[in-house]
Order: structure tokens, then sequence, then C-alpha cells
């Protein structure tokens, strides 16, 4: 267990006696000896010595003793390359456990079949089994298991792109383990704690991880782990720009990997080789080992590094100016990455993936724009957002992507000029879409937006006057919006396509140097949008001859956490009497529960009104929750119950806290409960996007429900109630009061 392989096998060099007494001896000397040339990464010779073991355990009953065999001689098939052997190893140690009850080998056989499919980048796949794993290491006791099975699904979350969870699982394992001395496993956590600081841009967490790991698997001298730690500080050094570092640790590891003999042990060695040549302007030769890597990859084992193998060629051709090449290999890389995300089974699954594939995204709109190709530009940005939403609404991958004539038809219908963002680490990108054409924008990096954005946040939500004295908000209001203001202003109204932090503020916050200073709201109608190619391919359609409406609120009080708001009911009245009573169906009080949303059958309604508290999850956005009146232990509607249930509305309101959600996910944005009622099929949702205050709520939702009364499209309705609150010489003019509600689309009505 402390990794010393060459101690057990002096302590074991002398065999048991022959004889059934000491039989059982024999086999747990074998099961030893098989690990300790695993720990040294001789895996046939493991194999070999564990494949004995198994022969004479079957000649026994002890139903423990064959299970404890297959599942060290599975974790040997699997560094092999042969998981569905390994796999029907560890299925078969389930099934002796089971027999024997054992808790603890049960936990250890789910944990392996996970494990064998994170080995093979099925993370969706593992996390069932990691978390029956950890339920049942729980009842058995076993600490050090329980720590290692978060470990893994810290991986498979990390694997997913949730980083998030995956770290705070990540560093609950690592920190338990070294209390409990268990050196080999505290390193693979160190390491994988640190790939998930790396994909975040941590580099200098990142690297403290990886060298500490590398420290034990160095002390332990276990080649495989060596071997992998110096393939993460080659990876992180090129992302960190320093090519020599990176060379170095890549010598390294090539020297290592003939130690491994696992199939194909240096593939992510001669991956990071070839583009450290292509860095070094050798491009024949890195040419030759990309050409390598795909030879020699498994597609249902290294799919990380087939798609990586296709970008770099694409990065490399696109340089030497082989511009048909690269353009099929950026199409075969994105390809690749669209199969993998389609096969996930659970929407929050693929949410996180897609943040994966955002850098091979990046690549690929910054090499179309540098050819001149900035409407094609404009496709594979738009492709590759709302995935998930789209393939939910019916919206399939190969008709989600939208030409630019079609976008150039989408702006004439809505009659609006439509504002497509994109944020990246080089430079960022706006296009501006009119019925006459396409033009684009280089904007500043996406860090210096974020910035600007969070401070713009922060003051909305701090009760400041952007008018008068913040600087940031008319800074960022010249670097997104000024280029389209002519565009804009023709027309009076836009859809933007947000990108990055652009999702956490209301643009219409912004403010125009005129004179005097004013609020974007002031001269345009704006809503947002997740994707243009999803408003031109699901969105529109006719209004119905009138409307219904569905209100929900004020329910009974769930605890003493969620108080019953004091302006609702007087938020409820102002709505309910614009509607005669057949067209309306109000639950209140304590008929408000969460089963009853699904039981009223909220798909007949072309209003649907929500009048509660909400919480949001950042870690989960699909677990944010409307609070309702409690049903025996439960008081929550969750986003994810929400997707569920079908509409046909044209408009949901949620007059309600951070319905909007809590957390950005690439090409998806902002995901909550805007986006869960857009999945299940609304038109519009207006939302909010940080807490607000309970009386002028009540004030702007009534006029919004006039407005929408007197004939008003949604987003006109909720502009002209704001700008009463805004220019009406009240105490809600500051945009903390009116700007936190926000009207998300995919195919407004007119």
């Amino acid at each position: 267990m402390q990794g010393k392989a060459r101690e057990v096998q002096e302590l074991l060099a002398p065999e048991p006696p022959a004889g059934e007494t000491f039989r059982v001896h024999r086999i747990r000397r074998l099961m030893c000896l098989g690990r300790a040339r695993f720990l040294q990464a001789d895996y046939p010779e493991s194999r070999r010595i564990l494949d004995e073991a198994l022969k004479l355990a079957q000649s026994t009953n002890d139903a423990s003793l064959r299970a404890e065999v297959q599942l060290w001689r599975g974790s040997t098939l699997a560094r092999c390359g042969e998981f569905e052997a390994a796999d029907n190893a560890y299925r078969e140690a389930l099934e002796l456990a089971a027999r024997a009850g054992d808790d603890y080998l049960q936990a250890a056989a789910f944990g392996n079949r996970g494990f064998a499919r994170v080995n093979s980048s099925r993370f969706d796949e593992a996390i069932p089994f990691f978390e029956e794993t950890l339920r049942l290491a729980r009842r058995a006791g076993a600490q050090r298991f329980y720590a290692n099975t978060l470990g893994n699904l810290g991986r498979c979350y990390a694997g997913l792109g949730d980083f998030p969870r995956a770290a705070k699982m990540l560093a609950e394992a690592t920190t338990l383990l070294g209390k409990l001395g268990d050196a080999i496993a505290e390193q693979i956590w160190l390491g994988n704690l640190g790939e998930v600081h790396h994909l975040q841009h941590d580099y200098a967490s990142a690297g403290s991880c990886y060298r500490r790991a590398l420290e034990i698997s160095r002390r332990l001298d276990t080649a495989y782990f060596t071997l992998m730690w110096l393939n993460k500080l080659t990876e992180l050094a090129l992302d960190a720009g320093d090519l020599e570092a990176a060379a170095a640790w890549n010598r390294q590891a090539l020297e290592v990997s003939p130690r491994v003999p696992a199939r194909d042990s240096g593939i992510w060695s001669r991956l990071w080789s070839a583009r450290i040549l292509a860095l070094r302007g050798q491009d024949r030769a890195a040419e030759a080992r990309y050409r390598e890597v795909l030879a020699s990859a498994s597609p249902s084992e290294e799919r990380d590094v087939i798609w990586q193998a296709h970008a770099g060629l694409a990065l490399l051709y696109g340089g030497a100016g082989r511009w048909l090449e690269a353009e099929t290999e950026f199409r075969r890389a994105s390809e690749l990455l669209e199969q993998r995300r389609a096969s996930l089974g659970r929407e929050e699954w693929k949410l996180a993936f897609q943040a994966r594939a955002r850098r091979l995204y990046e690549e690929y709109v910054d090499f179309l724009v540098s050819r001149g190709k900035a409407e094609r530009a404009l496709e594979v940005a738009e492709a590759s957002r709302a995935r998930v939403l789209m393939s939910r609404l019916g919206v399939s991958a190969p008709a989600g992507r939208a030409g630019a004539s079609e976008l150039r038809g989408l702006a004439r219908r809505l009659r609006s000029v439509l504002l497509s963002y994109w944020l990246a680490r080089r430079r960022s990108f706006l296009w501006v879409v009119e019925p006459e054409g396409i033009r684009w924008f280089a904007l500043p990096p996406e860090g210096e937006l974020r910035a600007l954005a969070q401070s713009v946040r922060a003051a909305a939500e701090g009760m400041r006057d952007l008018v008068r004295d913040f600087e940031p908000a008319r800074v960022l209001f010249e670097a997104i919006a000024q280029p389209a203001l002519a565009a804009v202003g023709k027309r009076g109204r836009a859809v933007i396509v947000p990108d990055g932090a652009l999702y956490e503020i209301n643009p219409e916050t912004l403010v125009a140097r005129d004179d005097p200073p004013r609020y974007w709201i002031q001269d345009v109608s704006l809503s947002v949008a997740p994707s243009l190619a999803l408003m031109a391919r699901t969105g529109g359609g006719a209004r119905a001859a009138a409307d219904s409406l569905l209100l929900m609120g004020d329910p009974a009080i769930a605890s003493q956490e969620y108080p019953r708001l004091p302006a609702v009911q007087q938020e409820i009245e102002s709505i309910t009497r614009l509607f005669p009573a057949a067209a309306r169906e109000v639950v209140t009080g304590a008929a408000a529960r969460p089963s009853a949303y699904a039981a009223v059958r909220p798909g007949r309604f072309t209003l649907v009104h929500f009048a509660a508290h909400a919480t949001a999850s950042a870690e989960n956005p699909l677990d944010s929750a409307i609070i309702l009146a409690p049903e025996g232990e439960n008081w929550k509607l969750y986003a994810r119950q929400v997707i569920a249930v079908p509409l046909r509305a044209r408009l949901v309101t949620l007059s309600a806290c951070r319905g909007a959600g809590s957390r950005v996910y690439a090409g998806e944005g902002l995901v909550g409960f805007a986006w869960a009622f857009l999945q299940a099929g609304a038109q519009n949702v207006i939302a909010g996007l940080w807490d607000v205050h309970d009386d002028s709520t009540a004030v702007l939702m009534g006029r919004l429900y006039a407005n929408l009364a007197s004939g008003q499209a949604p987003a006109e309705a909720l502009r002209n109630a704001k700008l009463s609150l805004l220019v009406g010489g009240n105490a809600w003019s500051k945009p903390y009061y009116w700007a936190a509600f926000q009207l998300y689309t995919r195919g407004e009505f007119f």
C-alpha cells in the first residue's frame, strides 16, 4: 500500500509450503507479487502472475478471495489496454462480492468498473458507478476507498468541464489521503487537481500540484505516473508560453515512456513534441509527428489526443498558407468534438463538456477571420452555441449551422440588428448582421472585457447611478456597442448574442457619451438570445388570438429562510385583473406546490408567471429551484424538472431572484431557469440577474403585463415598463431596480 514494490518482492521470496493448509497464503502471495509488478509498470508480468492466482482461487469456495483476485487482475488488464476484459473481471468481482455480502469489495468492483470507463474518456458512464461506490464505501467505513472515489468523481467532472465541482472533490480527496498516508493515491489526485487549475488558466497553482505529484511518483519509482506528470508539466509550459521549459519536460517524458509497457504510453509525449516542433518552425518534422500520433491512436481510447492532433495540423497548415488543408483539419476536429458531446447522457454533462471544446472553436474562428472569411467565422461561432438547447428543441447538429444569408433573413424577419459577440484570449469579435449585409469588428481580448463587465455588474448591484459617476459603463459601451451604433440606431432594436462575461451584465445599463449621457435602453430595445442559429430555425410564429395566463406564487411559507414577500400579493392582483377568469389559472398559498406545476398542464397557456423566491446553483445550474409550498419534505421546483414539461408559451416571467442562472457555460450562456424554460419550449423568458427590491418588482411587473395586454410584444412591453421607472422621477430610477430583469428570446413575436 506504500508503493514499495522491491521490498514486497524481497519479503515474498520464500514460497509457502504446499498443501491445502497454505492454499490461501499462496494465492495472496501471488496477488501481492502481481501488484508489485503493477507498481513497477511491468503489466504483462503482473497479468501472468495474477492469472496464476486466479486459477488457484477458482479451486476454492471463497467468493471474497476470488473477487479480490479479479479486482487486482482487472486493473492490470486495463493498463494493458484490454478494457473489455478488465470490465468483465470487475463484473465477476461484483457478483462474487455481492454473493459474499462484502460491502467493501462491492464498492471496489463498482469503482473499478467506473475507472475502466474513465480510461476510455466515458466520463458520463463512469459517474453512476462512482456514486454507488461512495455509498458502499461510506457504509463500510472505508475512508481510503471513499477518498479515492471522491477523486475519481472529481476526474469525471473535470473531464466533462464542470471544474468547480471537480476542484472541490479533488481537494477533499487529496487532503484526506495525505492524512491517511496513502502517497500513491495522494499524488494521483494532486495531479488531477493540477489539471483542473490548468484548465482554468491558474498556471501557478497547476504547476505546484503537478510538481508535488511528480516528486511523489519519482520517490515511489512509479514510471506510469512519472510520465503522466511530465506530460502535464509539458502541456502547462506550452500553454503558459514557456517553450524552453516545455521542451525540457518533454525530453524527460520521452526518456521515461519506454519504461511504461502500456499499449501506447508515449502518445501524449509525442503529441506535445509535435506541438513544440511546430512552435520552433520545424513544420515538416511537426507534421510527421502529428501524423504518427493519428496513425497510432485508438479512436475509442484516445479521443482527446485525436482531436488535438487534428487541431495541431490545422494550425500548422494555416501558418504555412495551406488553407484548404487547414480548413479540412479544423472541420474534422470540430466534428469529432460534436460527436463526443452528442454521445453524453445528461444535459449537465453536455453543457460542461462543451466548455472543453471552446479552445478549438476559438482557434477556428480566429483562423477564418484572418483568412478574410468573416461570415464563415460567424457561422462556425454560431454553430458552437446552444448545442444542448438546440438538440432538445429538435434542431439537429447539421441543421444547426445557419448560413450567412439565413442570418440576414432573420434580421429582416425580426426587423432588428443582430449582434453576435465572441470573446477570446487574443482578440474578440463582434458581427453586426443586417438584412443588407454582415460586418465584423475586432474587440479587446476577453480578459479586458471581463474586468469591465464585472465592474459594471458590481456597480449596478451596488445601487450606483451609472450615468452620473461610473466610467467603466462608458468604456464598455465604447468597446462593445459603439461599432454597432449606426446600424442599431437606424432600426431602434437589437437582438444580442453575448459571450462569456457579457452574459452577466444587462447591456441596457451601458452608458453612451451623449450630452447628456444616456443609458443604452433609452435609445434602443434590446433582447438576449442564446444563438442566432436557434432563432433562425425555431423562432417566430403566429400569436394566439388571445392570451391566457398561468400564475404561480405567494406560496405557503416553506421555511423561515424563505419568508413571504410583502408586495407579492399586490403584484398578483395587478396582473390577474388584466385577464378574464376563463383565461387565467392562479395557483397560490398551500396549492402552489412543486407537483402542481406539471399537474396544471402549463403547455396550455401563452403566458406563465412565477412570483416567488428562487435559488441559483453555481455548481450545478440545473439544481436551481423556485421555492414553492411544502410538499412533504420538498418545496422546490427544480430547473431540471422544468425541462421535462413541454411549453408553448410566448412568455415565461420569473419575478424572482437570480432566475437567469448563476453559471456561464461556453456556448450556452448563463444557465439557469431562463435556459430551462427556453429548452422546455418557451419563446421568451424574463428572468433576474440579481436580487431585487420586492416593491419595485411589483410595480414593474404590473406595468409589464399592462403593456402586454395592450398588444405590445414582450421585448417592447418590458422596455417600456423599465423606462417608466427610469425616467419617472421616482426612487427606482437606478439600474438596480429595473435592470435586473432581462429578456431572453429564441423567437420574438411581433
